[in-house]
């Protein structure tokens, strides 16, 4: 589950079509993989989908975050054919890092576990509150 800053639940996140539902499946499942670890080493701070595929994490070959990449440069070159290569990659991998944020917020609404967003300087940010849905309210 997702709250936002005011304890109220995010029920929705942007839908991200420019790639199969099979490589949407793979990188949900690599984001669940990196907020479980994150959750079981970095209990108490707060994450972004750059944490897990942004700064020293940008080298996305190997991984299932690649074929995000590839679909939005792939689409920056049919738009943009003016555009260097090196413009291409640079428009491709901003938006495609904006679409794993979409797909990690996807990720956390369905979670067992209860986070709660807020605004970070260029993006949202997550905050795990150490319960899940099968913990007890008092």
């Amino acid at each position: 589950m997702l709250y936002d800053e005011k304890g109220q639940p995010v029920e929705s996140a942007n839908q991200v079509d420019s790639i199969s539902n099979q490589d949407l499946e793979k990188i949900q499942a690599y984001l669940q993989g990196c907020v479980y670890t994150w959750c079981n080493t970095k209990e108490k701070e707060s994450f972004c989908a750059a944490d897990f595929a942004g700064g020293t994490n940008y080298y996305w070959q190997g991984t299932p975050l690649w074929s995000l990449f590839e679909s939005r440069l792939k689409y920056y070159r049919e738009e943009c054919p003016k555009e260097t290569e090196e413009q291409l990659i640079a428009r491709a991998a901003d938006q495609a890092g904006k679409d794993l944020g979409w797909i990690l917020k996807s990720v956390l609404i369905k979670d067992k576990r209860s986070f709660t967003t807020h605004k970070g300087f260029h993006s949202a940010h997550y905050t795990w509150d150490g319960k899940t849905d099968n913990d007890t309210l008092e």
